[in-house]
């Protein structure tokens, strides 16, 4: 399995992950080695899920995949596996450290309900 993170614009293309960032994933035992880049049409091909935090990535992505002429079965809203509450991952960039803490707290339980989806869908094969 293959895991990567991209943005819809180009504003952080080969920047370190903000500060606050690398130290939660430091403080939950996530290593990051990645720099900043952009959605681009092999994503497309290569990633059997594009998940994407809000409505406004979702509508990017959705533009992007129709002015190239390319489709995909599988774009979600990350939270969209998660029934309950609002379905956009909170941006806590203009916010404080515990903001990324709770993002990373929101991310995990997002990233366990598409594990158990994948592994229902996979079983079922």
């Amino acid at each position: 399995m293959k895991a990567d993170s991209c943005g819809t614009s180009d504003y952080h293309i080969g920047e370190l992950p903000d500060e606050r960032t690398l130290r939660c994933a430091e403080k939950f035992g996530v290593p990051i080695s990645h720099r900043g880049r952009q959605l681009n049409k092999l994503d497309f091909k290569t990633f059997d899920y594009l998940l994407v935090m809000d409505e406004s990535n979702m509508k990017k992505v959705r533009e992007y995949m129709s002015t190239l002429g390319l489709n995909h079965e599988n774009i979600l809203l990350l939270r969209d596996l998660k029934a309950e509450g609002v379905l956009e991952v909170p941006d806590p960039y203009y916010g404080v450290e515990d903001d990324f803490n709770d993002m990373y707290d929101i991310l995990n339980q997002a990233t366990d309900k598409l594990l158990d989806k994948i592994l229902m869908e996979t079983s079922n094969v």
